[in-house]
Order: structure tokens, then C-alpha cells, then sequence
């Protein structure tokens, strides 16, 4: 009842607001046995500010269908992303009979790839003759001319832990990831903040990577879909 007492409460946020919560009442949005969310009113607007179980059962009456309101919206929203992502994969293969020249190939790819992921730049790294090292052969953004021809030994950073390992990679923070190597962003003046990579394959052998850095928008994190979709390529 009183909000300002109960030690769970954190008052971080009124207190950014100029705001003082006085009582509160919750309740969870479940779909298919999981919680998605809360649902939160705050200061009951009567006599003694107080919420009562009538109000909790009201609530939790809205958030039944509030909860599959919300899970439908996002798998129709999922669903379109999908259709949008299968439209450039054709445009892709498509484009990949009108031309053998590999660097237009890996360009075209690149473009879609960081374009469709909402990312600021990426790469293509591919193995080179001696199979000891990565090396830049593509890439896209303002650095892109000091990142090309750099290498990097294989299992060494993020890029050749991914081309030793032939697994995606998702990295939220990469200064705070051990793999993650500083030495190519303090040579071309960037900073690396998030990074999603991706093995290129062929019969089961990797011959490199394709790097795509920084997600834009509120986002601002790469996730599992855009690994799934980078890893078509």
C-alpha cells in the first residue's frame, strides 16, 4: 500500500522524474506459461490512495488478453521481417549469376547483409592460401580502406575465433569480451561496440567470415535473428 516502505521498490525513477509513487499494483502478462512483461498502475486516485483486490482482479483480467494481443503482434511483426529477409536472399542469388567477379559478389552480399541487419559497417574476411590467417578482402563504412587487406591469425580476436571455430558469434560489449582484440580499431581510428560474425562455409570447410559491427536504433544489440539470417549468406 505504501510503495515508499515496501524495500523493493526503487525510487531511481521518480527520482529522475521529479515523481513520487505513493501505492502500486502489478500484475504479470503471461502467453504459453512465460511472463513477456508487467503490466504497472501507479497511485490509486481516491480517498486513501490505496489499491484493493477488486482492482487486482481487474488487472489481471486486462492482462490476459493484453499478454496474446502483444505475442501475436510480435510474430506477425517477426513474420514480415522474414518475408522482407527472403525477398533480398533472392535478389541475392539473382544478382550472383550476372556476375563471377568475387569482390562484386562479396560487396553485394556485404551491403544487403548490413542494410537489411540495421548495423554501421562490416566486412568479409577470408582465409588465406596458408590457412594460418584472416584476411579483410570487403568491407563497408567510413574506415573501409584502412580495414582491407589487414589480417589477423587464425583463432586470434573475435574474427578468428569464428573462422577456428566455424561458429556464430553474438558479442553485446566487446570491450568487455575476451576475444576481442583493440589492436585493428587503435590502427583505424573506430570503436567497436557490438559485433555479430558469421563463418563462411563451403562442403564443411570455412574459408573466412563475415563481420558486421555496431547495431543501429534503440536496439542498439544484435540477436539471435540477425545471426540466423547472416548465417544464410
Amino acid at each position: 500500500y505504501d510503495a515508499q516502505k515496501d524495500e523493493r521498490f526503487c525510487g531511481k525513477v521518480d527520482r529522475e522524474n521529479t515523481f513520487t509513487t505513493k501505492s502500486i499494483i502489478a500484475s504479470p502478462l503471461y502467453y504459453g506459461g512465460e511472463v513477456i512483461g508487467v503490466i504497472e498502475v501507479i497511485n490509486k486516485n481516491n480517498s486513501d490512495g490505496k489499491f484493493d483486490d477488486i482492482d487486482k482482479v481487474l488487472l489481471e483480467d486486462v492482462c490476459t488478453p493484453t499478454a496474446m494481443h502483444i505475442t501475436t503482434s510480435i510474430a506477425m511483426q517477426h513474420q514480415d521481417d522474414l518475408v522482407e529477409r527472403m525477398k533480398i536472399l533472392k535478389k541475392l542469388h539473382e544478382n550472383f549469376s550476372s556476375t563471377m567477379d568475387l569482390n562484386k559478389l562479396l560487396g553485394m552480399v556485404l551491403n544487403q547483409a548490413i542494410g537489411l541487419i540495421d548495423a554501421e559497417v562490416g566486412s568479409v574476411w577470408l582465409t588465406t592460401d596458408d590457412g594460418n590467417h584472416a584476411e579483410c578482402k570487403i568491407a563497408e563504412g567510413p574506415t573501409k580502406s584502412k580495414v582491407v587487406g589487414v589480417k589477423v591469425e587464425k583463432g586470434s580476436g573475435i574474427i578468428g575465433w569464428v573462422v577456428a571455430n566455424k561458429k556464430g558469434i553474438i558479442v553485446e560489449d566487446c570491450s568487455k569480451d575476451e576475444r576481442f582484440s583493440g589492436a585493428i580499431d587503435e590502427q583505424i581510428k573506430f570503436v567497436t561496440k557490438s559485433m555479430i560474425s558469421a563463418p563462411l562455409t563451403v562442403q564443411g570447410e570455412c574459408i573466412g567470415a563475415i563481420q558486421i559491427l555496431n547495431k543501429k536504433g534503440e536496439q542498439r544489440f544484435f540477436n539471435q535473428d540477425d545471426l540466423d539470417f547472416l548465417s544464410l549468406f
